[in-house]
C-alpha cells in the first residue's frame, strides 16, 4: 500500500493504525486495539471513506455507530468480522532473561544502546542483539512501540532468574 500512496498520507496511517488494532486485538491487548481502531476510524472520516470507517469502528467495539454509517451507505451487509481462534501468542520464549529487563526499561525510556552499554558494562553490540531478543520476544518491530507495551506486558511477563556465572 505504501508503493501505492505517494509518501506518507494520512490514508496510509489510518491504514497502518487498523492494521495494529488486528493485530493488538489478536494479541490479548484490547486497550491498544480500541485506540488504534478509534485513531484510524477518526482518520479515515476525515478521508471521506465511511465503509473503512464503520470497519475500524467495528474493531473498536463500536457496532451500533458502524452500523449507522453502513446504513446511511447503503449497505446490506452487516456482518462483522470476528477471530474465532485461539489468542496468537509471541513467536517465541515466553519470559524476558533479568539482562534483557533491565535493557528494556532503559530502552523505554529512550536510552541509547551506547549508554545502555556503557550503564551496564556491555559492548554496544550485545545490547544490540537483547534489543533483537527483547522485540521478539514482546511480537513488537521497533523501539517506540517498546515504550507503550513494556508497561503492559512485563506484568505479564515472568522475568527468568539470574544465573550464577
Amino acid at each position: 500500500m505504501a508503493a501505492q500512496c505517494a509518501g506518507p498520507s494520512s490514508f496510509l496511517g489510518a491504514h497502518q493504525e487498523l492494521f495494529e488494532s488486528f493485530v493488538s486485538a489478536r494479541r490479548g491487548i484490547p486497550s491498544r486495539a480500541k485506540a488504534f481502531a478509534l485513531r484510524a476510524a477518526d482518520e479515515l472520516a476525515r478521508a471521506g471513506r465511511p465503509l473503512l470507517q464503520a470497519l475500524a469502528l467495528d474493531a473498536a467495539g463500536l457496532t451500533s455507530r458502524a452500523r449507522g454509517i453502513r446504513a446511511r451507505c447503503g449497505a446490506r451487509v452487516d456482518v462483522r468480522p470476528v477471530w474465532k481462534g485461539t489468542p496468537i501468542h509471541k513467536r517465541l520464549a515466553t519470559a524476558l532473561t533479568p539482562r534483557e529487563s533491565e535493557v528494556a526499561r532503559l530502552a523505554a525510556r529512550g536510552t541509547t544502546n551506547r549508554a545502555i552499554a556503557t550503564a551496564l558494562g556491555l559492548s554496544e553490540r550485545t545490547v544490540h542483539h537483547h534489543c533483537e531478543s527483547i522485540f521478539s520476544k514482546l511480537g513488537i518491530r521497533s523501539r517506540w512501540q517498546l515504550a507503550p507495551d513494556l508497561g503492559e506486558r512485563m506484568g505479564k511477563l515472568p522475568t527468568l532468574p539470574r544465573q550464577r556465572t
